[in-house]
């Protein structure tokens, strides 16, 4: 089964002051985003309206729906190769892109342990509940598989120190202990029996061992980019 998940932070000044204008454009070359809204059957009626109150407000109440209309809008505007550019010149920055497998795995964790019921537009401070859960999961598989090299030694340094930090942070705490035993002992078993696709306990949770250097480096740098920023974290997430 598809799914393939991103994850944006958004800037509220740059979307008033930037993207604001050129969605309520109505002479906007080749179309406007009222047209574009009218013509997509997967776009709601109330998009238009409902995208052109929030960005005047503040875009990080936006509904992840009516940002995936915006993304989809500014694609057909420009070209694929402009696509990163332009989305941050408009305040809206992808900061995790996740596919298949790894979107699963990533989504369920986030759901069971930090937000629950499937929301979609998740306060700064509790994703970054669930950026550190990542960081401290993939240290210690890290350790746990031997797959320390030395561009990893400052991250692993910053994951110990960020452990004394977070030690009394129950839901953080409690994901690790649950998570970490069920997770390795999958891991040992297919290293055991060399079986990457036989037997895999959904949702794939052995990739946090074999790709925990990469995970590691990803979340740490999720962490240091939106640490100090006022942002929502809205997820979009196509399954």
């Amino acid at each position: 089964m598809g799914r393939d998940t991103w994850f944006y932070k958004l800037d509220k000044v740059k979307a008033k002051e930037i993207l604001l204008p050129d969605l309520k454009d109505h002479a906007k070359s080749p179309v406007s985003f009222k047209k574009f809204c009218a013509s997509e059957k997967w776009i709601t009626s109330s998009c238009f309206d409902e995208t052109i109150n929030v960005i005047s407000n503040d875009i990080n109440q936006i509904d992840p729906e009516n940002l995936l209309a915006i993304i989809e809008y500014i694609r057909t505007i420009i070209n694929f190769e402009e696509e990163d550019n332009a989305l941050n010149c408009y305040g809206i920055k992808e900061i995790i892109s996740v596919r298949r497998d790894e979107a699963y795995a990533l989504m369920t964790h986030l759901n069971d342990h930090f937000i629950g019921d499937f929301k979609y537009n998740v306060k700064r401070n509790v994703f970054l509940m669930f950026v550190d859960y990542m960081i401290l999961l993939s240290a210690d598989f890290v350790i746990k598989t031997d797959a320390i090299y030395d561009e990893l030694q400052t991250y692993i340094a910053e994951a110990n120190v960020l452990k004394e930090a977070r030690k009394n942070e129950s839901r953080i705490q409690i994901a690790l202990e649950e998570e970490i035993p069920i997770i390795y002992k999958e891991y040992q078993k297919i290293e055991q029996k060399g079986d990457w696709y036989q037997k895999i306990t959904f949702p794939y949770d052995y990739l946090f061992c074999y790709c925990a250097d990469s995970y590691l480096i990803q979340f740490s740098n999720v962490k240091n980019e939106i640490k100090s920023e006022h942002t929502n974290i809205l997820i979009i997430d196509l399954i």
